[in-house]
């Protein structure tokens, strides 16, 4: 079966200009306005009407959002990141210290969100506890980071396994040892049968 998109509603009290819609959850949709607007929509999708209209001060450009769904993250350029609790669609803070964050992303975990700055050709870690930048990635990127919605994967942890003890090893030592005289023994038996 091929699918191919098609307008299931026209809401108009929204901007021609919006750039990227991500559904909080099933109930909620945000939708970044631009171009004039400078804020977040937020859409009730069961009724597909704008149930709330955020300013968030600037061109906000893509939205995430974290794992439990307690927070929205907007990059809104030449500003920052907006921080938006999504229970009562407050604005928490807003995240400086970028020169045009543009790509936003959470780490399957929620502990760490990227944010990919235009501005300096990098890409900022924040610390999604204290909403503070602990560290920017600049080695390795070649030309402008603009990502657009999700560029985490959620790759699976490393999984960690114990390292045998010398005891240990001297199980599985014993045990080969046994196994290659038990095979040794069977194949003498059978040469000396024929």
């Amino acid at each position: 079966m091929i699918l191919s998109p098609s307008l299931i509603k026209d809401i108009h009290s929204l901007s021609p200009q919006a750039s990227h819609c991500v559904l909080a959850s099933v109930s909620a949709a945000y939708v970044a306005q631009v171009l004039g607007n400078d804020s977040v929509s937020v859409i009730d999708t069961a009724t597909n009407t704008v149930i709330d209209t955020i300013p968030v001060g600037g061109s906000p450009s893509n939205i995430t959002f974290s794992p439990n769904g307690q927070f929205s993250y907007i990059a809104v350029r030449n500003l920052g990141v907006v921080v938006i609790r999504t229970s009562d669609r407050a604005i928490v803070t807003t995240i400086t210290g970028f020169s045009d964050p543009f790509g936003v992303d959470v780490t399957p975990d929620g502990n760490s969100l990227y944010v990919t700055d235009l501005g300096s050709d990098s890409v900022a870690v924040v610390n999604t506890n204290t909403n503070q930048i602990i560290d920017t990635i600049t080695q390795g990127i070649f030309g402008t980071p603009g990502s657009s919605g999700r560029f985490i994967a959620d790759a699976p942890l490393p999984v960690s396994e114990p390292i045998p003890t010398l005891s240990e090893w001297g199980v599985i030592t014993l045990a080969a040892l046994f196994g290659i005289a038990g095979f040794v023994a069977i194949r003498r038996k059978s040469a000396l049968q024929f």
